[in-house]
């Protein structure tokens, strides 16, 4: 199997079409579907239509067209004496979607794979060794059984994916039992940990449901992430349902004149501090009247960073109605790095403080 991205577009450096029309099948066949929706496309966006893109809907007569709905680059597949030559768009979201809905399920239905069954768990604020060798530990027994345990990292989170296969020891039937016992003993050995079963779901749209069923709004006020956290908030559909509105106050002015952070507080320990962020989530609650507020100030980098406050150092401020507390994080010299780190510890931190889950990401410990 042979898939390639990318070179289906209009213009004179596209040429991966025309590479595999070269060496396959040099006649063309214009495939009406695609010129149809190139067209209806072009009108509705009013843009010209040149030759050069109707002439994507030109597909190598030996290739079976993939209908592409999100673009105007269809993707090809050949299957050629048991061997398949896939090409697809190199639009990221469009190759992702012929991906799954058209080539997995073509090749799943011509080719020998076996039976298998794949579970997701997906956690945030833990590293992944702490997980493997403290948190859940020997998986041996499970893995002599024909299960396997993968450990797939992001920024500050870690997908572990179960895979069960068919065997000589074990018969299809069997896998999904023993995918949901391999399941329910690692849910078991980190109790609280997994935000979500569920492969696509996100953190935020599970923090979205328990501020839902516990009727609770949410405001954010932002330094360092530059109203990164409000935007992670409002990417689930109907989070106007419990997000109040989002602070981002950037500069010391900000903080005083938007959240009410006492000036003094800003001369005496910095903007990066536990006093401050503590100070922007009261000050945010009060102005907007939201349950639950949390609050980010950091040094993110690459430059800015000093002896006692590093590039790499943020502080992280919650406050819900029963308590408002702070955490101290040390992260990396890269700034992207540190702004989404910093937003997902926060968005991990508030689920476990709302859920009860004793233990606060990376172990930290509550400051106030």
């Amino acid at each position: 199997i042979l898939l390639c991205t990318g070179g289906l577009g209009p213009t004179h450096d596209d040429i991966t079409k025309g590479v595999l029309a070269e060496l396959f099948c040099p006649e063309m066949r214009l495939d009406e579907r695609v010129k149809s929706h190139i067209t209806s496309i072009f009108s509705k966006r009013g843009f010209p239509l040149y030759p050069s893109n109707l002439a994507q809907a030109e597909i190598p007569k030996c290739f079976e067209t993939l209908f592409n709905p999100h673009g105007t680059a269809p993707g090809m597949l050949l299957e050629k004496d048991g061997k398949f030559i896939v090409a697809l768009p190199g639009v990221p979201y469009e190759m992702i979607y012929l991906l799954q809905n058209e080539v997995i399920p073509r090749l799943k239905a011509k080719a020998d794979i076996g039976s298998r069954v794949v579970r997701y768990l997906k956690t945030a604020g833990e590293a992944e060794s702490v997980l493997s060798e403290e948190l859940i530990g020997d998986v041996s027994a499970f893995l002599q059984k024909g299960c396997e345990l993968a450990f797939l990292p992001g920024p500050a989170r870690v997908t572990l994916r179960i895979t069960a296969t068919q065997s000589i020891e074990n018969r299809s039937e069997e896998l999904s039992r023993m995918a949901d016992d391999f399941e329910q003993s690692i849910s078991e050995r980190i109790p609280g940990l997994i935000y979500s079963s569920e492969k696509e779901e996100t953190l935020e749209e599970c923090i979205g449901k328990i501020l839902k069923q516990k009727s609770l709004t949410i405001c954010t006020a932002e330094s360092c992430t530059g109203g990164g956290l409000i935007n992670r908030l409002t990417d689930t559909p109907g989070s106007s349902a419990y997000v109040l509105n989002g602070y981002v106050t950037y500069s010391n002015d900000s903080k005083v004149r938007e959240l009410g952070v006492d000036e003094q507080l800003l001369r005496q320990f910095g903007a990066v501090s536990k006093e401050v962020v503590l100070a922007m989530a009261e000050g945010a609650a009060k102005r907007s009247g939201a349950d639950i507020t949390l609050s980010i100030s950091g040094v993110a980098g690459p430059g800015g960073g000093t002896k006692e406050k590093p590039v790499g150092l943020v502080w992280l401020g919650v406050k819900t109605p029963d308590e408002c507390f702070a955490l101290r994080l040390l992260l990396t010299q890269d700034r992207l790095i540190n702004k989404e780190r910093s937003i997902m510890i926060a968005l991990e931190t508030l689920r476990r403080t709302l859920l009860g889950v004793k233990r606060l990401p990376y172990g930290l410990e509550k400051q106030v």
